[in-house]
């Protein structure tokens, strides 16, 4: 113990000098290292890469005719469905990515949960539709949290997708049957507008379908369902306002 207090001692005596010449030379550094950087300019400029788009127009849904959602994004590129016949048992994939929490749903700007557990269900009628966009992979900033998949933009008819330019009021009835599964399809859409800026539509429709009759004979046992949609909307747009008040049931 007596060592160190010593050397404290001695080194306390001596005058500045000689303590700054007792540290060791080697730790201060003599000269600043030069580092030369050479580089050419980029001559090409910088293109970004949009991500993959698809769109499904008003006329290209009605012209595919499908009973559900997931017949209908089937014919997008990078789109595919998992799972069986039913529509309450398909799943739809994206360039490989087919769990619901992959993939972002907004029909007229409100996000659309799955309506079914751990499945990639949702049971809204293709009939009501006027566009579909897909954006593949997580680009879209609108679709919150999650789509790694990509995301899905639908918009539903308006009153004017059925009015004729000179028209004001007007109502469809349609229906359908399919021999494979014994499926009725029927539905009723009533719409009118006026000069003043309201629209209005209001749509039903209902699918009842027994289960698949396979090429073989065969019955696919529990691909039958029951579908109904409702969707009601009324607008008004004018040169400052536009306002939407649409309740619907899915």
């Amino acid at each position: 113990m007596q060592y160190p207090l010593l050397r404290f001692a001695i080194l306390a005596a001596l005058p500045m000098s000689a303590q700054a010449a007792s540290i060791d030379d080697t730790s201060v550094p003599k000269e600043i290292e030069t580092v030369k950087v050479q580089g050419e300019q980029l001559k090409h400029p910088i293109t970004l890469i949009s991500p993959g788009k698809s769109t499904l127009e008003l006329d290209d849904i009605q012209r595919e005719q499908a009973h559900n959602i997931g017949e209908l994004v089937m014919k997008m590129p990078g789109v595919s469905l998992d799972g069986g016949a039913r529509p309450g048992s398909e799943r739809i994939n994206v360039w490989g990515f087919s769990h619901p929490s992959a993939l972002s749903i907004r029909v007229d700007g409100a996000p659309v949960g799955f309506q079914q557990y751990r499945y990639g269900s949702f049971f809204l009628d293709p009939q009501l539709l006027r566009s579909v966009r897909l954006i593949k992979g997580d680009h879209n900033v609108r679709a919150s949290l999650g789509a790694f998949a990509g995301s899905f933009v639908m918009e539903t008819k308006e009153a004017t997708d059925f009015l004729d330019p000179d028209s004001s009021i007007g109502a469809m009835a349609q229906a359908g049957f399919n021999s494979v599964n014994h499926q009725w399809k029927r539905s009723v859409t009533t719409y009118g507008a006026s000069d003043s800026g309201w629209s209005v539509l209001l749509h039903g429709s209902r699918r009842d379908a027994d289960d698949i009759e396979l090429g073989n004979g065969d019955v696919f046992t529990f691909s039958g369902y029951r579908q109904h949609s409702l969707l009601g909307k009324v607008r008004y747009q004018s040169d400052a306002h536009n306002m939407i008040v649409q309740p619907y049931a899915l």
